[in-house]
């Protein structure tokens, strides 16, 4: 039976993100999220950063996309929605 190991550990200390599995469940995202030494300050700044999760050979490693949010975000809700639906000139 396969057992959970430890992966690579975040770029930086994150709490409360969003995370999404990318529609060719390869990559994992995690969006936004903020500071856990800031946790109880009611002024954190939250991140805006989107970082990549991704394995090839069983070799796994994070990194920050080019992408940001436009607005920092912790505690958001996050998924894909197809591109037909996105298209508003169709709709």
């Amino acid at each position: 039976m396969e057992q959970w190991i430890d992966g690579p550990d975040l770029p930086v200390p994150n709490v409360d993100p969003s995370g999404i599995v990318t529609p060719d469940r390869l990559t994992f995202l995690l969006i936004g999220g903020h500071d856990p030494e800031t946790e109880s300050d009611p002024d954190t700044e939250s991140y805006s950063s989107i970082l990549s999760f991704h394995c090839q050979s069983r070799q796994c490693h994070w990194t920050k996309i080019d992408h940001e949010l436009s607005e920092p975000r912790a505690h958001a809700v996050a998924m894909f929605i197809p591109n037909r639906l996105g298209d508003c000139e169709k709709l």
